[in-house]
């Protein structure tokens, strides 16, 4: 049932995010991360688009992880809820689904096998302004694939964004 409701949602957020008008800031951002517990280095990338003046959005999130020919993929739309603790440090959080495309090859296990999942994910973080539409981010999250036997991820990231108006 959970494997066909959350690409129902996700399709629900894009079109919601389609239609959104957008007077606040757009940001686009980069960054490296890690799964935590294997502890797998990545790249992030994502755009954050707002609903107007109010303090909720969507994220658009790609992010790649490659350790010992093991290499994990997840793609995700997050809604997120953005809180102000005034001055120049906002709190947010959310949760969605995507799709996580995992591979992995060892030679010493003769393992060779790829799959692509429905993938369901929350994330909570930190936006910090520094100078003019610069801002530093630092996150957590939680993904996991919507499938027998798989595992949660948790995973950290931090990099920059790059804010301006629509």
């Amino acid at each position: 049932m959970i494997r066909y409701l959350a690409p129902a949602v996700t399709v629900f957020c894009l079109l919601g995010a389609a239609t959104a008008e957008t007077h606040a800031q757009i940001a686009l951002r980069a960054g490296g991360g890690l799964y935590v517990e294997d502890k797998e280095p990545g790249w992030h990338g994502s755009i954050i688009l707002p609903f107007g003046s109010k303090p909720a959005g969507v994220m658009l999130a790609g992010e790649y992880y490659e350790k010992d020919g093991a290499i994990t993929v997840p793609v995700s739309i997050r809604g997120l809820y953005k809180f102000s603790l005034g001055g120049n440090l906002r709190i947010y959080g959310g949760a969605g689904s995507g799709f996580i495309y995992t591979k992995e090859e060892s030679d010493a296990e003769l393992i060779d096998g790829s799959a692509s999942k429905v993938l369901l994910t929350a994330v909570a973080g930190m936006n910090l302004k520094m100078l003019g539409p610069f801002r530093f981010f630092a996150e957590a999250t939680l993904d996991r694939g919507v499938a027998e036997g798989t595992e949660n991820k948790y995973g950290a990231k931090a990099g920059i964004s790059l804010t301006f108006k629509d």
